[in-house]
């Protein structure tokens, strides 16, 4: 099985054409995530099928992000997670400061 079908083999966008087209959308997004819909997509008609396909009514972003995590969540449990606390730099929140010495900035520095 390819693996953009295995990646999206749970989706239920209430049409089987609307599931297919979404597996043809990731195989041609993907290799170019950076890239705009247009360049991705390769040619005009699969560049207006993207813009069909993202324009339908009914799908929201999670109807087609959902599989997508659930294959995520499985292939995880193969890798064990020790559970850290992380050392977090408190917010420098004083706007109009310096960062360094507290003193006041003016607009024109």
């Amino acid at each position: 099985m390819e693996w953009e079908k295995k990646e999206l083999s749970g989706i239920k966008l209430g049409d089987e054409r609307l599931n297919k087209r979404s597996v043809k959308l990731l195989k041609s997004i993907a290799p170019k995530p950076s890239a705009s819909i247009p360049p991705a997509c390769g040619g005009w008609s699969e560049t207006l099928a993207a813009y069909r396909f993202f324009g339908q009514e009914g799908i929201v972003w999670s109807d087609i992000l959902q599989p997508h995590i659930d294959c995520t969540l499985i292939r995880s449990q193969a890798y064990p997670v020790k559970a850290r606390r992380f050392w977090r730099a408190p917010l420098d929140c004083h706007v109009g400061r310096s960062r360094y010495r507290g003193e006041k900035t003016s607009p024109s520095d």
